[in-house]
């Protein structure tokens, strides 16, 4: 018995005995690769695995750097994909950060904390502008778009009069 029976785990073969059973597997069909396998308390997809190894052993040293090399783009870019994701990350932290130091700083000048969903007193309601990191803003000098427009028509004739 060229190599090792069932009473050694197949993990702890030496790669010479796993290239006698490529060797020995290499001319079986389906039913006696299953029946071998029983025997030597294999699994088909292990001799697949040590039949791709051995394949890939005998391959050229241009073909093995080559498909390193491959991997090594591969590798670099997600790389510089994380590092990216990651700058981006530390600046929306920092931000945040800033912007809490000088809401507490803000806080403590005039002593008062807004809510968030606390909204201007005025009779006409401001609409949240998206670009304003603040909130409420009024979209014209001195003036407020209503919610609806019978209340943004008499706003406007109270500002003139």
């Amino acid at each position: 018995m060229p190599v090792p029976g069932s009473g050694k785990n197949a993990e702890e073969w030496t790669s010479e005995d796993k290239f006698a059973v490529v060797l020995e597997t290499a001319a079986l069909n389906a039913v006696e690769l299953a029946e071998y396998c029983r025997r030597k308390g294999l699994f088909a997809e292990q001799i697949a695995a040590w039949r791709a190894a051995c394949s890939s052993a005998n391959a050229s040293v241009a073909q093995q750097a080559r498909g390193q090399r491959e991997q090594s783009k591969g590798d670099k870019k997600r790389i510089r994909q994380l590092e990216k994701e990651l700058l981006r990350k530390e600046k929306a932290l920092t931000e945040a950060a800033a912007l809490l130091i000088l809401r507490k700083k803000a806080q403590a000048i005039w002593g008062t904390k807004r809510k968030t969903d606390q909204r201007p007193r005025s009779p006409v309601m401001c609409i949240v502008d998206s670009r304003s990191r603040s909130g409420w803003q009024p979209l014209a000098q001195g003036m407020c778009r209503a919610q609806s427009k019978l209340a943004y028509i008499s706003a406007l004739g109270a500002r003139w009069r």
